[in-house]
């Protein structure tokens, strides 16, 4: 009965290790599973910030291009011509161009 007793107590020390070696494990892959969703959140977020800022850039330059159409007549249009070439003959005749 002694012998019987004493390997209920081995064995329920055995259990109660292993018990506590599962739990261990398993709260440290929970956490593991929780830093690795946070990660995954901060990069969607991140992701979607940049797509967002993308389709504002694109919203405003449509516009800025709308605006640019309506308000350029030909001799506006005439006007920022002549300004260029006169900027690029003037890079010209300084060396730099």
């Amino acid at each position: 009965e002694k012998d019987a007793a004493n390997i209920r107590e081995a064995i329920e020390r055995d259990a109660h290790r292993e018990s506590a070696i599962i739990v261990a494990t398993a709260h440290s892959d929970a956490q593991r599973l929780i830093r690795n969703a946070h990660g995954e959140l901060e990069r969607a977020r991140l992701s979607s910030r940049d797509k967002f800022r993308i389709e504002l850039i694109e919203l405003a330059l449509q516009e800025a291009r709308r605006q640019a159409a309506t308000r350029i007549d030909a001799t506006s249009d005439e006007r920022l011509v002549g300004r260029f070439i006169e900027e690029l003959e003037g890079r010209g005749s300084d060396g730099r161009g």
